[in-house]
């Protein structure tokens, strides 16, 4: 009974530990195959972002890989984890909506303005910004522009590449008889969504062929009409010699009346600016109250409350991402083992504000 017993204890004793082994020798198994981060940001290589069971100050390696975070797309790496290797796809995403903002809330027009002038002061009014896409397209041309006092309430939305939309930006057009600022005026609302540009290089190259082929044929063209120019002016220079032996007594008089003629044809004609019988001046459109000159932002002049929390600007983002990169891989630094991102903070008082030439700064986090 009782080497019945020990068995059993034995028995267990070691199925226990041939567990436990087991245990402590799997391999740690991944979440997922792919994971996603945010364009610009660094990877985190917290081994809890891969593995389930890994501890939260662990780490993984990056072995190999071509991971580009300035650039969407699906890549491939190769990372290393207690010794063991794993092919993982990281996608780089942009979730981030696009801003538009206008310099100012309403634009004055005159009623009868010129639609050109109208259209051209309502994009020269919108600040478009985002996170990855630099170029978009331009607002779509406003149509059957009142002739009437009205206020358009005009409501756009700007959607960016991976598909994320702005919120919704209103700017108030008036037009009125006198130019000027106006209350309760009957009001109509239009909505128009833009997107990013695209590629036109294809077009613009069919259409250079195509104006090339037009200059070929005009030129063509002028050739052929210069050669039959030359032949009727060596026929009629024939013919004009002739006349001229058989009339010597006429060759003056025909010379004075070409003469006479001729300054005729060149006598100017009563311009319409110098009080001529052309007509008056016509009367100069205003299109919008006359833009202030803003200040163009600088490194120097940056504001203080639109520094990150490294409390540095910089000129381009080449400059921005090399400090803060050697910050967060140096030990002794306040901000190693930190992530960063790194933006160019939007301030409609500056000049140059949303079009990519604004200073870059550094935020810091955990």
């Amino acid at each position: 009974m009782e080497e019945e017993i020990m068995r059993k204890r034995f028995f267990s004793a070691g199925l226990l530990t041939a567990l436990l082994l087991m245990g402590c020798s799997s391999k740690p198994v991944l979440k997922a195959k792919e994971i996603e981060v945010s364009v610009h940001k660094e990877l985190d290589l917290s081994a809890s972002c891969f593995f389930d069971s890994a501890g939260k100050s662990d780490k993984v390696t990056v072995k190999s890989g071509n991971l580009d975070i300035q650039k969407l797309g699906t890549y491939a790496i190769t990372i290393a984890y207690e010794k063991e290797t794993y092919d993982v796809k990281v996608k780089v995403v942009d979730k981030e909506k696009p801003v538009l903002k206008w310099k100012k809330d309403k634009l004055i027009f005159k009623t009868g303005t010129d639609a050109d002038k109208v259209n051209s002061a309502i994009r020269e009014n919108a600040v478009i910004t985002d996170n990855y896409d630099k170029s978009f397209q331009d607002l779509p041309d406003m149509k059957n522009l009142p002739k009437t006092e009205k206020e358009i309430i005009y409501d756009v939305q700007v959607k960016d590449s991976s598909g994320n939309v702005s919120d919704k930006s209103t700017l108030i057009l008036q037009f009125t008889s006198d130019g000027k600022k106006k209350e309760n005026l009957k009001q109509e609302r239009t909505s128009v969504s833009i997107t990013v540009e695209k590629n036109t290089a294809k077009s613009e190259e069919k259409k250079t062929k195509t104006a090339s082929k037009k200059d070929t044929k005009k030129k063509d063209g002028k050739s052929s009409d210069s050669a039959a120019s030359n032949k009727e002016g060596k026929a009629t220079e024939s013919k004009v010699e002739e006349t001229a032996k058989n009339n010597d007594s006429s060759a003056p008089s025909k010379q004075e009346n070409s003469n006479s003629q001729s300054s005729a044809e060149k006598k100017p004609k009563p311009d319409a600016n110098t009080g001529g019988s052309s007509g008056n001046t016509a009367e100069p459109e205003p299109v919008y109250p006359p833009e202030e000159k803003l200040p163009v932002m600088t490194v120097d002049n940056f504001l203080s409350n639109l520094l990150g929390n490294s409390g540095r600007a910089f000129s381009t983002y080449d400059e921005a991402y090399a400090w803060a990169n050697e910050q967060v891989k140096t030990e002794g630094s306040p901000w190693y083992g930190y992530y960063m991102e790194i933006g160019q903070p939007f301030d409609g008082n500056y000049a140059n504000a949303g079009d990519g030439s604004t200073p870059w700064t550094v935020e810091f986090f955990k």
